[in-house]
Parts: structure tokens; C-alpha cells; sequence
């Protein structure tokens, strides 16, 4: 991930109530006991607040967690064609699949330039090159955990542009994954 500047990539913090906590050892439960998470009394928002709190960074973190995946898939892909076109001897045989694996590898990149920069590594790289869907995202999530009130109505407006843009481009990896690649393979089992 290139979230690595004012975002979180953190998960929600827990909504005041009563709660089980389990300690495991060797996948079986030895001890249980009840913990009660309470409300800064100095905070003025619900509990009603604070879940709708978790609740929108619960899907905030799904929808990184959705593109991660995505970003991951993408990367593992695009070796694959590298590995399979570098196993290719014969320049004449390979020039058919280097087309297509060229072709499927750059459709993969532009789809993973949408998605994030892998060239934002430290703090002041935001500031150098262009926040992707990503950092965006982890952005809105960093706002929405800086302080313990029920989200605006503009993060859920940002939450769902972000989220339908980021779906657009993890339906154009299935596609290629669905359409393309078998299209590739079906090429390499006749080679």
C-alpha cells in the first residue's frame, strides 16, 4: 500500500458497551471475561453517534481491504505473464504472446495507476505526486477516526463517489480475469 502520509489504514475503535473478551491458547478458549467499554464522559456524542461511527469505518476499511486484494491480484498477474513470456526461447513463437500478454500487463498497470501511486513512500510525497483512490480513501478514514463524533454528511458522500469509482475498477480487473486471461491461456496450451 502507498497510504503511508496523513491517512489511516486503522480499523474502527469500539462503540461504548459491554463486551466478551476470550483468551485462546492453541485455538481453544481458556478464560473468558466481560469488559465494559465506556464513553469519554467529556464527549458530548452518543452512543448512537459512535456507532455510526464504526459502521462507516467498517466499510471504509472493506472497501481498502476490496482493493488491496485487487492491487495484490493485479501484481501477482502481471509476473506471471513476465515469468511465462521469459520461459519463451523461440523469438517467432513468442512474439503472438508478448502482444497479448503486453496487452493484458498494460490494461492491469492502468487499472493499478487508478487505484493508487506506488510512488508516495514517505510524507511529502503526497504533496509531488496525485492522490489515487486509495490514499483518498485512507484519507477519509484518517478524518473520520480524528475525533470521536457521528460522521459529517460529506464523508458518506466521499465514502460512496470513492467506493463506486474503486468498483469500476476492480470490475475491469475481473474482466480481464474473466475474459483475457483464460484467452492467454488457451494460447499457451497450444504453444
Amino acid at each position: 500500500t502507498s497510504a503511508t502520509f496523513e491517512a489511516s489504514l486503522q480499523g474502527p475503535a469500539l462503540v461504548p458497551g459491554t463486551y466478551k473478551v476470550k483468551l485462546f491458547v492453541d485455538n481453544a478458549p481458556v478464560m473468558e471475561q466481560p469488559v465494559t467499554i465506556l464513553n469519554d464522559p467529556r464527549n458530548p456524542a452518543t452512543t448512537a453517534d459512535l456507532k455510526e461511527q464504526f459502521d462507516l469505518n467498517a466499510k471504509i476499511c472493506a472497501k481498502l481491504n476490496e482493493l488491496s486484494k485487487g492491487t495484490a491480484q493485479i501484481k501477482k498477474i502481471k509476473s506471471q505473464i513476465a515469468d511465462f513470456l521469459a520461459g519463451i526461447k523461440d523469438s517467432a513463437a513468442a512474439k503472438p504472446f508478448k502482444e497479448k500478454g503486453n496487452a493484458i500487463s498494460d490494461s492491469l498497470e492502468n487499472i493499478k495507476n487508478e487505484l493508487y501511486d506506488e510512488k508516495i513512500q514517505a510524507n511529502e510525497d503526497n504533496l509531488r505526486f496525485p492522490l489515487k483512490l486509495e490514499e483518498k480513501l485512507a484519507t477519509l478514514n484518517a478524518m473520520l477516526q480524528s475525533s470521536d463524533t457521528k460522521p459529517t454528511t460529506s464523508m458518506y458522500a466521499v465514502f460512496n463517489s470513492l467506493s463506486a469509482q474503486i468498483d469500476v475498477q476492480l470490475k475491469k480487473i475481473k474482466m480481464i480475469v474473466d475474459n483475457s486471461i483464460p484467452a492467454f491461456n488457451n494460447m499457451a496450451k497450444g504453444m
